[in-house]
C-alpha cells in the first residue's frame, strides 16, 4: 500500500517532466565555462602622446574575465598599447613586458611585472650614454610609470600602487622597483607611485608645451601640439609647412597659461595665456589674458593651427 501511494505522487512529476523543453547539450554551461565569460568595463588607459613625455587619454571597453581581477585586464590592456584608432598615442613599457598580479591591500594597489620591465625599448641604441640615461632615458621610465599610476586611480578606489618586480636573472632583497628601474645605480626603494596630474595632456598643458617649444625654438616639437581646424572647410597644412611658418615667429621672452574652461560637451576649451615677446626689429610687446581655443581631437586636446598662427602673431584673422 505505501509503495503504491508513492507511485500515485511520483507519477504527476513525471508528467510535469516530460512537458519540460529539454536543454541542448551546446547550452549547458560547465563551472569552467561561466569562469572563463568576460563583461566589457569602460576604463580610462593613459598612454604617451606621440614622442612628448606627456600623456594622452584613451576611452575602451576593456575585456575582463569574470573570475578575474578588472584592474589586472586593465594593466593587461596597458601592456597591449593603445587601440588602431588612436594612431598619436604610443605603447609606454618594453617590449614582452608581462603582469603577473594585481593584489589590492587597503587603497594600495600592488602590481608585479616580470622582469622584461627592467629592459630596455627597442630603439633604445643610445642607453649606455650617461647624457641619455640620465635625460631621455629615465624620463621615458618615469612616464610609463605615470600612466601606470594614472590608469590605476582613475576610478578613485587606489590612492597609490606599488610596483613589484619578478626577478629571474637579477634577484635582490626585495621585489619592490629599485631605482634601477630608472637607470640610476643603487638600489634605493622609491615611495609607491601616486596619481601624476601634471603629465597629463590637458588644455593647459598643450599651451604650455607649445609656448614652452616656441620659446625654445624647437618648431618640430610645436607642432604636435597642433591639431584640427576651428573652420569646417579648412585643411590642416603638414608639419613641414607649419614648421616653415612658425620660424617667423617672434622670439617668446616669458609666459604664463591659466588652467582655463572646458565646455559642456568636452569637445574644446579655452585657456587664457598672458605673454611677452619681441619682434624681429627688436621692439618688445606685452600681450595680456589672450583667449586660446582648442579642440578635442582623437581625445587628446590639440591648439588648432589658426589659434597658434593668432597666438604666435602670425596673422590677425
Amino acid at each position: 500500500m505505501v509503495c503504491l501511494a508513492f507511485l500515485c505522487c511520483l507519477l504527476p512529476l513525471l508528467a510535469v517532466a516530460e512537458q519540460a523543453p529539454a536543454i541542448p547539450p551546446d547550452e549547458m554551461l560547465s563551472p569552467y565555462t561561466r569562469r572563463s565569460e568576460t563583461v566589457l568595463v569602460p576604463y580610462t588607459l593613459y598612454f604617451g602622446y606621440r614622442n612628448t613625455l606627456l600623456l594622452g587619454r584613451e576611452m575602451r571597453e576593456v575585456s575582463v574575465p569574470r573570475a578575474a581581477s578588472a584592474e589586472l585586464s586593465v594593466v593587461q590592456a596597458l601592456l597591449d598599447g593603445p587601440g588602431s584608432l588612436s594612431p598619436h598615442l604610443v605603447p609606454l613599457f618594453p617590449p614582452g613586458t608581462q603582469v603577473l598580479s594585481v593584489v589590492p591591500e587597503g587603497d594600495r594597489l600592488f602590481v608585479t611585472f616580470s622582469e622584461a620591465l627592467m629592459g630596455r625599448y627597442a630603439d633604445e641604441a643610445l642607453i649606455d650614454s650617461p647624457d641619455y640615461r640620465a635625460g631621455l632615458g629615465q624620463q621615458r621610465r618615469r612616464l610609463a610609470m605615470a600612466g601606470l599610476v594614472n590608469t590605476l586611480t582613475e576610478s578613485g578606489r587606489y590612492s597609490s600602487v606599488q610596483v613589484l618586480v619578478r626577478g629571474e636573472t637579477y634577484v635582490s632583497t626585495s621585489m619592490r622597483l629599485s631605482n634601477r628601474y630608472y637607470l640610476l645605480n643603487n638600489d634605493l626603494l622609491p615611495d609607491p607611485l601616486v596619481r601624476q596630474d601634471e603629465l597629463i595632456l590637458t588644455p593647459q598643458a598643450a599651451v604650455s608645451q607649445f609656448l614652452d617649444a616656441w620659446q625654445r625654438q624647437e618648431w618640430s616639437r610645436a607642432t604636435q601640439l597642433i591639431g584640427g581646424s576651428l573652420q569646417a572647410d579648412s585643411i590642416l597644412p603638414s608639419e613641414y609647412e607649419l614648421t616653415q611658418r612658425l620660424q617667423n615667429a617672434s622670439q617668446l621672452l616669458e609666459w604664463t597659461v591659466t588652467p582655463g574652461t572646458i565646455a559642456l560637451d568636452g569637445q574644446s576649451a579655452v585657456v587664457s595665456v598672458s605673454y611677452s615677446a619681441r619682434q624681429k626689429n627688436g621692439v618688445r610687446f606685452d600681450i595680456s589674458a589672450k583667449p586660446v581655443k582648442l579642440l578635442l581631437v582623437d581625445g587628446v586636446y590639440l591648439i588648432p593651427f589658426q589659434s597658434a598662427l593668432r597666438l604666435t602673431g602670425l596673422t590677425n584673422e
